[in-house]
């Protein structure tokens, strides 16, 4: 038969299910699309920032190489560097590099210098200068790194050599345009850089500014820099030979790399290009018959595998943490399209009635959620592209995938002729066809639990098996609950029949006898509460993690490296906010550390006894135990396989090892080392060494960035740092940031959704319900007693899948945090413990508590509400 007209009078009869599947379908696509492309965002943003927060000596690629040239009246003048043919060179290094290096390294910069100055006795009243050390400096690119301020650029090869100086350098020196500089050169002109935040002007200090130093018995002396005609060519000195150091380096630009960077491929190609070496000129194109042959060195292969680790880490997790939203959505569509079946039986029955078959009416239901699903689909993903950031070519995929979903899920839910639906008990026995499913689907997740625990290391890009674990654990418990909850709730059924409450009766008989649970609406609280729980046991792990590395790299709130001597010691504890200090140093040579029967080479570290009350106040350090510092106890450390125990230390006697610590905070130290206090240490007549660090203790709510301020006043040269600088710099970490938003709105998003799924399931079951109701609103009933007889439904099954949901969540946690790598999210050296913040969970808890009774109290109102007469006459018509 003819099925259209019918189709769209019931369609305009109750469209308002369908148009929410639609809705959902937008926003699952719309959801699909964007978290990609703002999560590719996000990690071109981190690389970029952790590429700047790097020191162009340490990023930049650089290579040096040396040549000499002899005395000018031995030999004809040679170039010093021929450019052309060096640049030539060095450009056919970079275009063969493979993208998206190439794209990352920009035209090489070269640079060369003396490898000794040329000192000169300068004007002492005019400089207040005892000596000026002068590098004659060569670039290709002096004027276009340099504005000329005064004078005019140099030229020749004749002598006195005409240079040009940084403006502030001539300045400081006393020296006028026009005047001799030492007897070699000849002032002509001053300049300043073009670009004052060039990174050439971090690799070569001295290139726009001069050095000072001080010599306690002749005052200060200044090292500078001096620009040569590009074109100089032959030796400094007529009978001596001068040396060139010559310098070639890559400077970076990371902005250039448009769209997501596979960093871990980048890394790839950054260690070839580093461990092999490179021909700028052969023998036969140098003027001089030697070849140009260079290796190049970079610290930015580190911090790419860095940020490898972190952007592994944090795709990994949102993977997982997305089970939640996703799982969520799909039990909502499914309840939906079953929904959407309940609320036509009529319809279908009558079009059953007058010879439609099984097979159009589900080709019927299937077209019509095709024709709502694939345009709500693909609008999603047209406005998830206004999101800054790419997108995989196979996200198109999954948005036709989900466009069909509510084709298929309408289908499936009306797998069977439309029908009075017969009564389905709950039961803990089930048939061997679902015990045998159920125990296949714990087995597969006891598998997958152990192989992640056993795995050796993670592949580059997501790791699909963490991914997989939590989402089958979560299913084997939602199993598990479905299969195991018929049994307290037949319990409280039996005590309810011998009490005198006739709600708490009805609604846990017909919890068992007409449930509206099942596995897909238990799977929706389930994986909402795991995941959100999940969720903030992650947050709280990895900023746990990240402020236990800042405090362990920094050894106490703050630590100063100089010269630390007695006087500066005294010095220090008078500073405001510090309550104590202390410090630490290291023995000069190995001692032999006897114990067990085996003896090891040690490394010896001493520190003040006041160490004790630094580390008291230090809570996040992980620090050596107290009894450190009672008579002849040491700590050891690193593969020193002495743990505890008495042993034997030279220098030092018989010993007790009181403890062992995998890392020493504050300092870096070798493979195997022992710690010792310094009275135990002068109890055995030695002499504590010199020190170059002191940590420091400050009192709550101090001042930390004064703090170091005035520690760095107190040793020429010194360097502080603190904790809150650290803390500072994890803060503007953009992966963790954008981590932490998208598991605060994948919470936010489970938390909605698993209330959407508790008042469909009630949705569901009203029409059955509606008729009980009525019958028993007509026997005397009240409206706050069928309020309840719903409550009782819904409640306990709700209750029963949120605890064991919370409770699977932080399981997942500690599964994770165990197997994965969040180093690089933490920024540490040791994987980051577990942390569990109970007032953190608490609330969180209780938000999903609200959640799920607001959706019961919300579905048992929508009960309460029934029309007694409309329920009746529909039951006397059926």
């Amino acid at each position: 038969m003819t099925l259209r007209r019918p189709w769209l009078r019931m369609f305009r009869a109750d469209p308002w299910v369908l148009v929410a599947l639609a809705a959902l379908t937008f926003l699952a696509s719309l959801t699909a699309t964007a978290v990609p492309r703002a999560m590719s965002t996000v990690a071109d943003q981190q690389l970029q920032h952790t590429v700047a927060s790097l020191a162009s000596y340490e990023r930049e690629p650089q290579a040096r190489w040396t040549h000499d040239l002899p005395p000018r009246e031995w030999a004809d003048a040679v170039p010093v560097n021929p450019w052309e043919a060096l640049e030539a060179g060095a450009e056919d290094v970079r275009q063969s590099r493979p993208s998206p290096l190439r794209e990352l390294l920009q035209p090489a910069q070269f640079l060369s210098r003396t490898s000794l100055p040329v000192s000169h006795t300068p004007d002492f009243e005019a400089s207040g200068l005892f000596r000026v050390n002068v590098h004659p400096v060569l670039t290709p690119s002096l004027q276009s790194v340099m504005r000329l301020v005064e004078g005019r650029w140099p030229s020749g090869s004749a002598r006195p050599y005409e240079v040009v100086l940084a403006e502030k350098v001539a300045d400081r020196l006393g020296v006028d345009v026009g005047a001799p500089l030492g007897e070699h050169f000849l002032l002509v002109g001053t300049v300043r850089p073009a670009d004052p935040g060039d990174s050439r002007w971090e690799l070569f200090d001295t290139g726009d500014r001069l050095s000072i130093s001080v010599d306690p018995n002749l005052g200060e002396e200044a090292t500078v820099t001096a620009y040569l005609d590009p074109g100089f060519e032959g030796s400094l000195f007529e009978q001596a030979s001068t040396q060139w150091v010559d310098w070639l380096w890559y400077p970076v630009d990371v902005t250039r790399l448009q769209g997501h960077v596979e960093v871990a491929e980048l890394e790839r190609q950054l260690t070839s290009m580093l461990s092999a070496r490179h021909t700028l000129v052969d023998a036969e194109s140098a003027p001089d018959g030697l070849s140009v042959d260079v290796q190049f060195e970079s610290a930015l292969g580190a911090a790419l595998q860095r940020v490898a680790k972190e952007q592994q880490a944090a795709t990994t997790l949102v993977a997982v943490v997305a089970a939640g939203p996703v799982g969520v959505a799909a039990a909502v569509l499914w309840l939906g399209a079953g929904l959407v079946v309940v609320r036509r039986r009529s319809h279908l029955e009558l079009m059953t009635a007058r010879g439609a078959s099984p097979e159009q009416l589900r080709s019927m239901i299937a077209l019509e959620g095709a024709a709502l699903g694939l345009p709500a689909a693909v609008t999603g993903h047209l406005v998830a592209l206004a999101v800054e950031g790419v997108s995989p070519w196979w996200l198109w995929a999954v948005t036709l995938l989900i466009g069909l979903a509510p084709a298929g899920a309408l289908a499936v839910a009306l797998r069977r002729p439309p029908g009075r639906p017969a009564r389905s008990d709950l039961s803990a026995r089930g048939s061997r066809v679902r015990l045998a499913s159920e125990l296949g689907v714990v087995a597969l997740a006891v598998a997958a639990t152990w192989q992640l625990l056993t795995q050796q290391g993670s592949a580059d890009g997501i790791d699909l098996l963490a991914v997989a674990t939590p989402v089958l654990v979560a299913l084997a418990a939602v199993l598990l609950t479905v299969r195991l909850y018929p049994l307290p709730l037949a319990t409280i059924t039996t005590s309810a029949k011998r009490g005198r409450s006739l709600t708490a009766f009805l609604g846990s008989a017909r919890a068992l006898r007409d449930p509206v649970g099942g596995v897909v609406p238990t799977l929706a609280i389930v994986l909402g509460a795991s995941m959100t729980m999940l969720s903030a046991v992650m947050i709280g792990t990895v900023t746990r993690g990240a402020e236990e590395a800042v405090w362990n790299g920094n050894g106490a709130a703050a630590r100063l490296s100089g010269g630390i001597t007695d006087e500066v010691m005294a010095r220090i504890v008078e500073v405001d906010g510090v309550t104590a200090a202390g410090r630490l140093a290291q023995s000069t040579s190995d001692q032999s550390l006897s114990a067990d029967g085996g003896t090891e080479s040690v490394r010896v570290w001493i520190v003040d006894d006041a160490m004790a009350e630094v580390w008291a106040q230090s809570p996040q350090v992980d620090a050596p135990p107290a009894s450190l510092f009672d008579g002849d106890a040491v700590v050891t450390g690193g593969d020193v396989a002495a743990r505890s125990g008495t042993a034997s230390l030279g220098g030092v006697g018989d010993v007790r090892v009181v403890g062992h610590l995998d890392r020493l905070p504050g300092t870096e130290t070798t493979s195997r080392w022992v710690l010792v206090s310094a009275s135990t240490w002068q109890a055995a007549g030695g002499r504590v060494p010199a020190s170059g660090l002191a940590f420091v203790a400050t009192a709550p709510g101090a001042d930390l960035d004064a703090v170091g301020r005035e520690l760095e006043g107190l040793v020429l040269h010194g360097r502080a740092s603190t904790v809150a600088a650290g803390l500072a710099r994890n803060e503007e970490s953009v992966v963790v940031r954008g981590l932490t938003t998208t598991f605060v709105a994948a919470a936010a998003v489970t938390g909605l959704l698993t209330a959407l799924a508790i008042v469909v399931v009630q949705l569901m079951g009203s029409r059955s319900r509606a008729e009980l109701l009525a019958v028993l609103r007509t026997q005397g009933l009240g409206r706050g007693q069928a309020r309840g007889l719903v409550g009782w439904e819904l409640a306990p099954a709700a209750v029963a899948a949120l605890v064991i949901g919370a409770g699977v969540g932080v399981g997942i946690a500690a599964l994770l945090t165990h197997t994965l790598d969040l180093t690089g999210l933490t920024g540490d050296t040791q994987a980051p413990a577990l942390f569990v913040d109970p007032a953190a969970l608490g609330l969180v808890l209780l938000a999903l508590l609200l959640t799920v009774t607001s959706a019961v109290t919300v579905s048992a109102w929508l009960a309460g509400r029934t029309d007694l007469a409309q329920a009746l006459r529909i039951g006397d018509e059926r």
